[in-house]
């Protein structure tokens, strides 16, 4: 009798172990979730200030000198990118296009993605 009072013991422990790992883990899943929640709230608030200093100040900063400045220089590097992107490209006999960027393999005159005519 003492060994099945051990192995009901032991099957009695073990459920209990178990039940315990699985609390456990049901409690790491829902703080998960709940975490999840959160950081999606503080995007929202972030967006949201985005949003109202975009309104309220766009005229502002976009009539500043070092914002005009700031632009037109970024303007010349996108275009120093897509000169040496398309360099290797070519370099690789990839042809991508000029407008959406899209690569493929075959030269064809309009982009399969965005139709428009590839230079």
């Amino acid at each position: 009798m003492s060994l099945i009072n051990t192995i009901t013991r032991s099957v009695a422990s073990a459920s209990v172990k178990g039940h315990k790992v699985a609390k456990r883990w049901s409690n790491i899943l829902q703080l998960n979730l709940n975490l999840k929640i959160e950081r999606d709230r503080q995007k929202a608030y972030y967006k949201a200030i985005g949003e109202h200093v975009h309104i309220d100040k766009v005229g502002e900063v976009a009539s500043s000198p070092k914002i005009k400045e700031l632009r037109e220089k970024i303007f010349i590097q996108e275009r120093k990118i897509t000169q040496l992107v398309e360099a290797i490209n070519n370099l690789k006999s990839i042809n991508s296009c000029p407008n959406c960027s899209y690569i493929s393999k075959d030269a064809q005159k309009y982009c399969p993605n965005c139709s428009r005519l590839r230079k």
